[in-house]
């Protein structure tokens, strides 16, 4: 069975571009970490991304696609904090 990311722009004026903000598993908020992101079917994935108004803001991406573009980074918010703890 298919299966879809849901991408939401929605609230891309919060996150840096580049960063996708993705529907976490179980409909349970959102998240930018891949590894967080829900895995939906093609019938729940297109109940989703049914327009909120005029403007459509979720869109459903094979995960398979997502996946080839995908790459690791450090979140070097997490880095800073990490070196405090490291050098205190």
């Amino acid at each position: 069975m298919k299966e879809y990311y849901i991408i939401t722009t929605h609230h891309e004026a919060l996150w840096p571009r580049g960063v996708l903000l993705f529907w976490a598993a179980n409909r349970s908020g959102y998240s930018t970490f891949l590894e967080k992101a829900g895995r939906y079917s093609e019938t729940e994935a297109k109940d989703i991304c049914a327009h909120r108004g005029d403007v459509q803001v979720d869109f459903m991406v094979p995960c398979e696609q997502i996946e080839a573009l995908a790459v690791r980074v450090v979140d070097i918010d997490n880095l800073y904090e990490l070196a405090g703890k490291v050098t205190a």
